[in-house]
């Protein structure tokens, strides 16, 4: 008789058969629960996923300025590091064995690369100017003009700013920022 009322009070018998599962109103918490968590869980990934963005978008243009360098001392000519005026493609062109470029070939050494989707560079310095476009000259013996420029994601800024640096000797370095907000 203990027996019997033991199993009576844990499960429901129905014609000597026990129902094992969930009440619909088990199964309604669980999916609001995961609803929740949900939403706010996914701003932060898009947040992370932006980030990430700006990440490889700046090894990519630090990859391709090192090439520049390496470029203009292995062929002994004048290199650059083009950037277009809107700042959204950059690519290495030659300008010759000329002291003082003036005129930049329209032929890319270095296919035309962009900048990812939802970067953008929101600083720009030490960038000399030949035609439409900004460029960074890197010299036979590897020297460069000394520049520094600042990518960002756009959407909501993000907290991490990476700055690249391009030193008179040429070498370049990048930097994470973490901004003061």
């Amino acid at each position: 008789m203990i027996s019997r009322i033991s199993i009576r009070t844990n499960n429901i018998l129905r014609r000597g058969k026990e129902i094992y599962g969930f009440t619909l109103v088990e199964l309604l918490l669980v999916l609001v629960l995961i609803a929740i968590s949900m939403a706010a869980i996914t701003p932060r990934i898009g947040e992370s996923v932006s980030g990430w963005q700006v990440r490889e978008s700046s090894k990519n243009i630090l990859a391709v300025i090192r090439l520049t360098r390496q470029m203009a001392i292995t062929m002994q000519e004048v290199m650059v590091f083009a950037l277009d005026t809107d700042s959204t493609a950059f690519t290495v062109k030659s300008v010759g064995h000329s002291p003082v470029p003036d005129d930049i070939s329209n032929d890319f050494l270095v296919p035309r690369q962009f900048l990812g989707e939802g970067v953008k560079i929101v600083q720009l310095e030490g960038f000399g100017q030949l035609g439409d476009e900004r460029v960074i000259v890197f010299w036979p013996d590897g020297s460069a003009n000394k520049a520094h420029f600042t990518l960002a994601a756009e959407k909501n800024g993000g907290n991490v700013e990476w700055h690249i640096l391009v030193e008179n000797d040429g070498s370049v370095v990048l930097r994470e920022v973490l901004k003061n907000e």
